[in-house]
């Protein structure tokens, strides 16, 4: 039997460096070399001039770390936005990530530490008490509604101003030390609240020193988030920077996300009260008690119309949630997302969308941006650096998209307001008559399911 060179050899590149990749054993899987047709058609198809695209921009760069969500939020944003100078727009201008993450990881840290003091000595919650520790308080991933609530929060600002330093970039070690000091805290807060109650002055007390002590040691890491910055001739607080360059452009409560889960009614919103993101959302000054995270669940030509409306009519991009990991079927140096890569090697035969969901399979993985649209394709905006793709830029087939795509961001006005009236009351906003936080299409659902963090 030929080597595995050779047989990569007679396969394109694009196909053959996923395989590689995968570190396949030599002659143990037949290559069909002409599997790979149906790939290099699609390439030739990506993007086609009869697509819809919004301009392209240079993408961010995540590098060793997992602010994807916050990556594709941001540039988002930075789409739309009022641009200070032409010379912004043609040099990359971006909105700073850095300065969201100190907060970031305050919040949801001080949210950790009130959840502990909420179930703690309710035997009913140990295994819930289990996993929020077991997650950890402190890891870098999130979802579109905490940086909804971080941005309506503090705001933004331009990178120039608050660029990245080692430990934004590079944070598998910064949010080890976080986790471990804040389930220390937590653990410790346990034994307080079961000693003195839940309420007693002790454990305020003790909770408002941990908190001191987080704020120091983020400091310490990432330095303290600037509290004003000059534009032109004007300093202005990085909320007052977001209110008038970035919200009048695009509207953060005016969106609503939309997810596709089979197992659940079309129409239903789901929502979680606590959860690696949730307990985070529902501490937020600003928040409901209840909880901001909600996602209407639709059909997936509901979602994919909302997207291609979104690009076409609104000419906004849309952030979404995938799994670009479990199924092997994204080559990373050409940016090709369709669900017959893996074909070449003789595995076509996949579990159902339904199916991995079920099984618990499924994970929304990785955030990135839709900028465009063709016929069969979409064209997607990546935050891992201009090499990754075509100059940063990702093409997903509509078949990788249905089975892989969990979540999406749009305007409220691309969906029926019947739907988003159910959404409006999980969010505290009881405007509605007839809608309420007991409607039976308000779903909870467990903190590990693969909706509860898309």
């Amino acid at each position: 039997m030929p080597k595995l060179a050779d047989r990569l050899s007679k396969v394109p590149e694009r196909v053959a460096l996923p395989m590689a990749a995968s570190a396949w054993i030599d002659g143990a899987v037949p290559l069909d070399a002409s599997k790979a047709q149906p790939l290099r058609d699609a390439a030739a198809a990506c993007p086609a001039p009869s697509a819809t695209m919004l301009e392209e921009i240079p993408v961010g760069a995540q590098l060793q770390s997992g602010r994807c969500w916050m990556f594709a939020g941001l540039t988002v944003l930075r789409r739309q936005m009022k641009w200070d100078t032409d010379s912004d727009q043609e040099s990359g201008f971006e909105l700073s990530q850095s300065f969201l993450v100190f907060y970031e990881k305050f919040e949801k840290m001080q949210a950790f530490l009130m959840d502990v003091i909420e179930l703690a000595g309710q035997a009913e919650n140990d295994d819930l008490m289990k996993y929020l520790f077991r997650v950890g308080p402190a890891r870098d991933g999130s979802d579109w509604h905490v940086f909804r609530a971080l941005v309506l929060k503090y705001g933004v600002v331009p990178k120039r101003v608050a660029p990245d330093t080692y430990h934004h970039s590079n944070s598998r070690q910064l949010c080890a030390v976080l986790n471990r000091v804040t389930v220390e805290m937590g653990v410790e807060l346990q034994r307080i609240v079961n000693e003195n109650g839940r309420d007693s002055r002790a454990v305020h007390d003790a909770l408002d020193e941990k908190l001191e002590q987080i704020r120091a040691l983020l400091a310490s890491f990432l330095g303290m988030p600037l509290r004003t910055v000059r534009i032109g001739d004007i300093d202005m607080t990085p909320l007052e920077y977001f209110r008038t360059h970035v919200e009048p452009f695009y509207n953060l409560e005016q969106k609503v996300g939309l997810a596709c889960n089979p197992a659940l009614p079309k129409g239903s919103v789901m929502t979680v009260k606590h959860g690696k993101n949730s307990a985070c959302l529902k501490k937020f000054d600003s928040c409901s008690p209840r909880t901001m995270l909600a996602w209407i669940n639709v059909d997936m030509d509901t979602m994919q119309t909302a997207v291609k409306r979104s690009i076409q009519e609104l000419r906004e991009p849309v952030w979404f949630g995938c799994d670009v990991d479990s199924a092997g079927d994204f080559d990373r140096s050409t940016g090709l997302q369709d669900l017959d890569i893996l074909s070449c090697v003789g595995l076509s035969k996949r579990l159902s969308r339904k199916e991995r969901i079920e099984l618990g399979l499924a994970v929304s993985s990785h955030n990135m941006v839709f900028s465009g649209y063709g016929d069969g394709f979409f064209r997607v905006e990546n935050s891992w650096g201009p090499d990754c793709g075509d100059s940063g830029y990702v093409t997903m087939s509509e078949a990788w998209f249905r089975e892989h795509v969990y979540g999406v961001v749009v305007d409220k006005s691309l969906v029926d307001p019947s739907h988003w009236f159910i959404q409006e009351s999980a969010f505290g906003q009881d405007s509605h008559p007839g809608v309420s936080l007991s409607d039976p299409r308000l779903v909870e659902l467990d903190p590990r399911d693969l909706f509860a963090c898309i």
